[in-house]
């Protein structure tokens, strides 16, 4: 009984931080904090933080690619000089 409470307890906070994070600024609406409200709250900022994470590698793998097409435009823009002046 008392891991289940400790369970409770560990979503509760889980779920009181995702909440406050999510509305920022703004006040958390009013919730009924029982067993199935938590739970599903819960759940819903376990996937919404997971969410978070495949778009942040999301992002990261379309600055690296910019940064790739960047210099390979880069490199193209060289070629191009350097054909103009008969070096390449």
């Amino acid at each position: 009984m008392q891991e289940e409470l400790a369970g409770m307890e560990a979503k509760l906070e889980k779920v009181a931080s995702w909440l406050k994070k999510t509305f920022g600024d703004q006040p958390i609406p009013p919730y009924e904090a029982d067993a199935r409200t938590v739970d599903i709250l819960y759940e819903l900022a376990e996937c919404n933080e997971s969410r978070d994470g495949d778009v942040r590698l999301l992002i990261e793998d379309m600055k690296q690619k910019a940064v790739e097409y960047e210099s390979d435009g880069e490199t193209e823009s060289l070629n191009l000089k350097l054909r103009r002046v008969g070096l390449s």
